[in-house]
């Protein structure tokens, strides 16, 4: 659901539960957002989809300090890292992270 793109929309339930809940939650850090986006507290209509029609395939974070996109497999919430890209101009590296919670 879009808050500040000027569309038309359908504003379902789901839509609706998952932005009220994303907004009840802090947003302070990295950390605090990868919690909200791995958020499953609400059973009918989780921020973090497992099933058994939505799933959520992983969750890409751009760090704009850091300047990567990091790529997590499974829920945010853990920290899988899979991929990390850097994003910093004239330099394009990228590598595979298999460090747990190297976000």
């Amino acid at each position: 659901m879009y808050l500040h793109l000027q569309i038309n929309q359908v504003h379902d339930e789901n839509s609706i539960s998952r932005q009220k809940r994303a907004a009840a939650l802090p947003k302070k850090s990295k950390e605090d957002f990868l919690l909200l986006l791995g958020d499953a507290d609400d059973r009918k209509y989780p921020i973090y989809m497992t099933g058994p029609l939505l799933h959520t395939l992983c969750t890409a974070v751009i760090d704009l300090d850091e300047q990567t996109l990091s790529i997590i497999e499974g829920n945010p919430k853990k920290g899988n890292v899979s991929h990390v890209f850097s994003i910093s101009p004239g330099e394009v590296k990228s590598y595979h992270a298999n460090l747990p919670n190297a976000v």
